[in-house]
């Protein structure tokens, strides 16, 4: 059994621009934050679907899927809007580039494989679906501190396009210090 989602693979110089990002939050001081774990950039990637515990004889049935699903949709350049969190500026815990997909692609993607995955057992997303990129975890915040600072300061407005290459189902690991993901497929647009 393996926790596993399918993502968006990135490509172009916006990823280089994201991994400027993950450099600066590294450099927080350590008081920033209980733990700031910043993604590395291998591993960045827009989450499509979350699918949790996969059995292993499910793998080939979700890869087969998400080939469906890429001759139906057309790939599209979303934009990075600027810099953001989930919780709130003042307390985040996680930091993240939002993105601003106006073509609704991520969506669309998502419910349709959200349809095609559900005969497998897999849930429809109950929650709304917000385009972004992960690029940091965040345990205690330190309100107002250094990271409340840098999500002030970060870039607003658009930062760049994000191109879309590939499907890619990730298993997702825990080592000591973060989360890995492991790429078991990958298919392309």
């Amino acid at each position: 059994m393996k926790r596993c989602f399918i993502g968006l693979k990135l490509e172009n110089s916006t990823v280089e621009s994201l991994k400027v990002q993950l450099q600066a939050l590294k450099k927080l001081p350590t008081t920033a934050a209980r733990k700031l774990r910043p993604v590395t950039p291998e591993n960045l990637h827009v989450t499509v679907k979350f699918l949790g515990p996969v059995p292993d004889a499910q793998i080939n049935d979700i890869l087969t899927i998400m080939a469906k699903a890429v001759q139906i949709f057309t790939p599209v350049a979303i934009n990075v809007q600027g810099y953001s969190s989930f919780g709130t500026l003042d307390k985040p815990r996680h930091i993240i580039a939002l993105l601003d997909d106006k073509s609704d692609f991520i969506i669309k993607l998502g419910t349709y494989l959200d349809e095609l995955l559900m005969p497998l057992g897999f849930a429809i997303e109950d929650k709304p679906r917000i385009a972004h990129i992960t690029l940091a975890r965040v345990q205690q915040a330190k309100v107002n501190g250094a990271l409340t600072d840098w999500l002030y300061d970060a870039p607003r407005g658009r930062v760049g396009p994000v191109a879309t290459a590939a499907l890619i189902l990730f298993e997702s690991k825990n080592d000591r210090e973060r989360r890995v993901y492991a790429p078991i497929g990958e298919v392309a647009f």
